[in-house]
């Protein structure tokens, strides 16, 4: 995985290696953004996150949104068909 945002890693190292390892294990995408949601990890952190791990584009990820709460994920259905679509874990 190449580090585009080193000060990231510097804070949330152990975020970035377990996203990577879950999305590798095929785990849900609105499972593991919920799990850092729970952790107090902001959306705007949480972004950068996905980011670093996938190589998404700020323009496919300001789409999060649309799938976003108070609570986390508001369709889990729709979300994890649009991160298919935009996260590259290859």
């Amino acid at each position: 995985m190449e580090n585009r945002q080193p000060q990231l890693a510097d804070v949330y190292g152990e975020q970035i290696a377990r996203v990577a390892r879950h999305l590798a294990e095929r785990r849900r995408p609105s499972e593991i953004a919920n799990a850092l949601h729970a952790e107090g990890i902001g959306n705007i952190v949480l972004l950068a996150i996905f980011r670093e791990v996938t190589g998404a584009g700020i323009a496919d990820l300001k789409n999060f949104g649309r799938w976003w709460g108070p609570e986390g994920v508001t369709d889990v259905a729709e979300f994890d068909s649009w991160a298919a679509q935009v996260f590259r874990t290859d």
